[in-house]
Parts: structure tokens; sequence; C-alpha cells
């Protein structure tokens, strides 16, 4: 599950820029200025161990250096391990929240965020804003999204977010008073389902017992939700023959 989950942020376009061309080096030299400008602050000092080492596959694997990409990824299980004992082990797990957990922490590790009161006082990135109608009567949704969206970005801002934060808008309006609820939620994940195949190929032969030729191979696309009954009128239809022999 971590190799499947690194495979596919390494070819995740703006994020495989973003290394290329090291604007990492640029924002980790920018939030140690602002540690050190924070210094006396209660905030507890931040590394960059889980982006470090994250670079460092996503170099050897784009260089194909096969030789250290072992070693990098042992030590870059290491560390995720320690941060998370949910990774320790060789159990597997569900790829779509290790996805969600290195994300996370590569976004708290890089977020360019420098006003004190956040440093002090750290948002969860998947915070939600709740307006209600009586705060927000006169004001268009598309306004209140915009400063929910802004109020978001003030706390975070990363690679992580430019690449994969959106924001969800959802009303919730009472049918008697009237009154509505507006939440706008940010993101980093949406799970899609995934479409169920509705027709299914089927080959099937035909043996004839006074015919010639003897076989007759027929293909068929037929709903998966089709019965015996279904498929031998199907067959009897392609081969001229009555459903009932």
């Amino acid at each position: 599950y971590i190799n499947a989950i690194v495979q596919c942020l390494c070819h995740t376009e703006q994020l495989a820029l973003y290394i290329l061309l090291k604007n990492y080096e640029i924002d980790i030299r920018n939030i140690k200025n602002t540690i050190v400008d924070y210094s006396n602050s209660s905030q507890q000092p931040i590394g960059f161990k889980v982006t470090k080492t994250f670079v460092q596959i996503f170099q050897a694997l784009w260089n194909n250096s096969s030789n250290t990409t072992s070693k990098l990824l042992y030590d870059f299980k290491s560390i995720i391990s320690n941060l998370n004992k949910q990774y320790s082990g060789n159990e597997q797990n569900d790829a779509q929240e290790f996805l969600l957990f290195l994300i996370n922490t590569i976004h708290d590790e890089l977020n360019l965020a420098t006003a004190q009161r956040y440093r002090q006082k750290p948002k969860n990135s998947l915070s939600s804003t709740t307006i209600s109608s009586q705060s927000s009567s006169s004001i268009a949704s598309s306004e209140l999204a915009h400063r929910a969206w802004s109020e978001y970005i003030d706390a975070n801002q990363s690679i992580i977010t430019s690449t994969f934060s959106a924001q969800l808008h959802s009303t919730l309006r009472c049918n008697q008073c009237k009154q509505e609820s507006k939440t706008f939620e940010p993101y980093l994940l949406l799970s899609l389902p995934i479409p169920q195949k509705i027709i299914k190929p089927v080959f099937i032969t035909v043996v004839f017992l006074n015919q010639s030729p003897k076989q007759l191979q027929i293909g068929l696309c037929l709903p998966v939700t089709n019965t015996v009954k279904d498929v031998r009128e199907a067959i009897a239809q392609q081969s001229n023959l009555d459903p009932n022999d």
C-alpha cells in the first residue's frame, strides 16, 4: 500500500515539478526563518524528515537509482512507523488512509502560513466553517464560500493544499422555520464509486447433433443480471434454434 501511494504521488505532475525545480528547498528555508522569528513561542520545532525522505525517494525513482531506492524506502517506512504506530510492522493497511496521513504530514512540515496566531493555534486542515442564515441572508453563497476558502488558505499554505485542496458547500434548510445553515468544508480527498460493469461478454459453443458444421461459437454481450433463461433465448436467437430445445 505504501509503494502504491508513493508511485501515485511521484507521478502527480504539480508535485513532481515542485520537487524537480527544488521549490521545496525555498519553502523549508522560509519556514526555518519563521521558526527563528517565533523562537519564543511555545510551538515545538518543525522537522522535515518525511518531506526530505520522500524527496530522496522521488529523485531515486526518477533517476532510476535502484541501488538506493530500497534503502530509502526502508528509512521512509521507519520514519512513518515512528510517527504512527498503525504503520509499524508488515501488515497491509488501507492505501487511502495512508495517502491522507502522508499528505497531511507533508503539509504540516511545509505549511507556509506564518501568522503567529496560526503557529500558536494551528487549524485542522479538514475543519469546516458553518454560517447560519441570520448572519448570511444578505450575502451571496459565492461570497461566503470565498470568505471560508480565504480563511482556510490563510492557515494552510503548502504544495499539498495548492495541489489537492478544494471545498465542499452544503446547505441544511429547516422546512418549518426556513432557516438555513451553510457549511463550507475543505477536503484533500474524495472517494468516488467504481462503476460496476452492467454488460458482460459471454462466449458459448453450440454443438449440433445433425447439422454441419457441428460446432458454432457465439459471442454475446449480456446484462450481468440476466438469468439462464435469458441466456438460452439469446443463444437461440443467434443460432436460429428454439429456446426450448
